[in-house]
């Protein structure tokens, strides 16, 4: 399979075993990884379109989503399991994994906190957990649903990257990690959600 990148005013043909299913860009925007089945791809986008880096994993579960942290280090949803791999650990990339009873459905990176992830799961619950030590969650996201937690996102502006919102299918839960677990806003929306973005608590929170 060949995908095609853009970067700057060029295009770039990247080579890829089987078909893709998941795509991150790093902070830099100068290189990025493919998932396809059974393997995770890692090109330089100044570069030729052939992978630098192939880590290949346990199939036949995909990898849905992927998200590049600072530091390089690549989160993973694989089967309602999030993984975290290391490119640079050439011998044991595979880091670490954060498990639980309950299937995570959607997972988010902090651009402000580098080693947090914000994790949503079908109990209707969200975590938190730090990527540097990931076997228990650091903290546990109060909201008032009990509906599955469908998407998760980060604010991605750096002045706000303490907010942190997700949302059911008729619901948006904003929290301020300055302001321990209590959500502070429920966004109900009777039409339904279809997207989370990052950007959304700016508009939300004054």
């Amino acid at each position: 399979m060949t995908i095609s990148a853009k970067c700057q005013t060029n295009t770039i043909h990247l080579s890829l075993r089987g078909n893709g299913s998941a795509f991150a860009l790093n902070p830099l925007k100068d290189s990025c990884v493919i998932a396809s089945p059974g393997c995770l791809s890692f090109y330089d986008l100044n570069g030729i379109g052939s992978p630098r880096q192939v880590i290949h994993y346990e199939q036949p579960l995909k990898i849905t989503k992927l998200i590049y942290q600072f530091g390089g280090q690549v989160a993973a949803l694989r089967g309602g399991v999030v993984s975290l791999f290391d490119p640079n650990a050439a011998m044991r990339p595979l880091k670490a994994s954060i498990k639980s009873s309950y299937t995570m459905n959607d997972m988010d990176c902090s651009s402000s906190y580098t080693s947090l992830i914000g994790v949503c799961f079908d109990n209707g619950s969200t975590r938190i957990y730090d990527s540097r030590s990931c076997t228990h969650p650091t903290s546990n996201l109060i909201s008032s649903t009990t509906e599955p937690m469908l998407k998760i996102k980060w604010n991605t502006n750096i002045d706000s990257g303490h907010y942190l919102a997700a949302s059911s299918a008729t619901c948006l839960h904003i929290w301020d990690m300055r302001m321990h677990n209590t959500c502070i806003e429920d966004i109900s929306c009777e039409e339904g959600l279809t997207h989370c973005s990052g950007e959304v608590c700016s508009l939300v929170i004054k």
